[in-house]
């Protein structure tokens, strides 16, 4: 009986501790997901410092994660359309654009994670600003 009154309670406490962030870093992460129904290649510099090139399926994503502030953020990005039309985005771009924070999606973080993690999509509305490089 003793033993309960001791052993109940500590196994409470390791329930309700294991949920809580008591995290010396976080990081920082950007997830671009494919929804337009064509591969994609992607070329993308970042505020790190660092450019990537990528290829994404059809319904495809690519994660980037980092472990110090900023957030991740794209400078410029050219994505290139199986079919060779190509759409260029770049950081002077006001409207949607995968270079426009304003159009990232935020995951918050969550019990038992360290990740802040930006995400775009693209849609049939970034296939539809392409344009075949002998149109530019």
């Amino acid at each position: 009986m003793a033993i309960r009154k001791i052993l109940i309670p500590m196994l409470s406490m390791i329930v309700l501790c294991s949920c809580s962030i008591d995290v010396d870093y976080i990081y920082y992460g950007f997830t671009l997901e494919n929804k337009t129904g064509r591969t994609v290649t992607v070329v993308w510099d970042v505020n790190r410092d660092c450019a990537d090139t990528f290829v994404l399926s059809s319904k495809g994503s690519f994660t980037t994660s980092y472990d110090r502030y900023p957030p991740v953020i794209i400078n410029s990005a050219t994505i290139t359309f199986e079919d060779g039309k190509v759409l260029q985005y770049s950081s002077q771009d006001e409207g949607r654009s995968l270079c426009n924070s304003k159009y990232y999606e935020w995951n918050d973080l969550y019990c038992g994670s360290n990740i802040e993690t930006h995400m775009y999509t693209l849609t049939e509305e970034d296939y539809a600003l392409a344009v075949m490089p002998s149109e530019e």
